[in-house]
């Protein structure tokens, strides 16, 4: 299991380079603390694009990106952003390589047109949502701990279609003519049956698409086994990544969670025996109260 070198094309890319190219988008809160560590909050949750006409189209916009930038109005200069630095010609490299290498990007379409809005070599951070905090409203006493930077993907809101319509009019009368991009999915990804998943969200660390935990393999692999496996892996990249680890270390407490827990369902003494099939059933049917009768029990959590 060996998820191969970095070729050039792909090596030194910054966060948000490699959000532009990725076609999975997990959901995580991940904190730049003062001194350069980075602090984390929550559950991780895949997002793939919505699956319209331009899903397969790379690189995303950057108003695009689902990224909020909370910093304090003294430290608004650039140089305070270098993880926002894009590099025009870095995202054409590592897209191209990606087509021709990576199986899971085979069938994407590069949008040449959102490469030409991308700086030669600059900061983006002024193309995405921002939080301005005056420093007086700080809490001095813990300054130390003050958030310098945060990622913190949103879901789409679900419009009306009169909202929608109206929208688009704005959008055909507005002088900027923006690019209309797809939103993330509001429906998570399974977890448990879509191959590729990981490889997606991470291509720079699975260059051509080899060694994801959902691909089909003769045995299986238990994934605290792959985890370890690739958080010592020969040149470090796993371990030095920002979000990969977490994002290791979560997916694992979660899924552990799964098994562990018990599923108990509240009966009168009257009623017939409820298989998972009439639960399934009920659900799919839109029975909503089914859920008050369902408790969930984890005593070796």
């Amino acid at each position: 299991m060996d998820p191969g070198e970095v070729p050039d094309d792909l090596q030194n890319l910054t966060e948000i380079e490699e959000m532009l190219i990725a076609r999975v988008f997990p959901m995580m809160l991940v904190y730049r603390l003062r001194g350069g560590q980075h602090g984390y909050r929550g559950n991780v949750i895949n997002f793939p694009q919505n699956v319209q006409e331009l899903a397969t189209k790379l690189p995303r916009h950057p108003s695009s990106l689902d990224v909020l930038v909370i910093r304090r109005h003294s430290a608004s200069n650039p140089e305070a952003f270098r993880d926002f630095r894009v590099c025009r010609n870095k995202v054409i490299r590592a897209l191209n390589w990606l087509k021709e290498n990576n199986r899971y990007y085979a069938d994407i379409i590069i949008d040449y047109e959102v490469l030409r809005s991308l700086p030669i070599d600059g900061s983006i951070d002024d193309q995405l949502r921002d939080v301005r905090m005056i420093a007086e409203e700080l809490n001095h006493e813990n300054e130390d701990n003050v958030i310098t930077r945060t990622f913190v993907p949103f879901l789409p809101s679900t419009l009306h279609e009169d909202v929608a319509i109206k929208n688009a009019l704005d959008r055909m009368q507005s002088e900027n003519n923006p690019i209309a991009w797809p939103q993330i999915n509001s429906s998570p990804i399974n977890e448990f049956q879509t191959p590729g998943y990981i490889a997606c969200a991470f291509s720079t660390l699975y260059p051509t698409g080899c060694a994801d935990l959902r691909a089909e393999r003769i045995w299986d692999i238990k994934p605290a086994e792959y985890f370890k496996h690739l958080l010592l892996y020969k040149d470090g990249r796993f371990a030095r990544h920002a979000r990969w680890w977490y994002f290791a270390l979560n997916s694992q407490m979660r899924w552990r969670a799964l098994q562990e827990g018990k599923v108990y369902v509240k009966q009168n003494l009257t009623d017939g025996q409820i298989t998972v099939t009439d639960i399934q059933e009920r659900i799919s049917s839109g029975d909503n109260h089914i859920a008050d009768k369902i408790m969930r029990y984890g005593e070796g959590l």
